[in-house]
């Protein structure tokens, strides 16, 4: 998973596991820094990618955290 700046493209790819909202929100992140790459604002677009990645990584961490929990309570019946 990685959000950077190489040459004049930005790279975007998050995972969708089972925390939507939060994954919506680092979509939008990442989406809020392609634009401010493009309109110039390097600085601001490093800092809203390095949120989108952050983000991005807590919602795999809740995703599996949710799955960890389900499967838990399922085969312990």
């Amino acid at each position: 998973m990685s959000l950077g700046v190489v040459g004049s493209e930005v790279k975007r790819s998050l995972c969708f596991v089972d925390a939507y909202p939060i994954n919506l929100l680092a979509l939008i992140l990442s989406i809020m820094s392609r634009n401010s790459y493009y309109s110039g604002d390097y600085s601001g677009s490093r800092r809203l990618g390095r949120y989108a990645f952050y983000v991005a990584v807590a919602s795999i961490v809740i995703g599996l955290v949710i799955i960890a929990t389900i499967c838990a309570a399922h085969f312990t019946k």
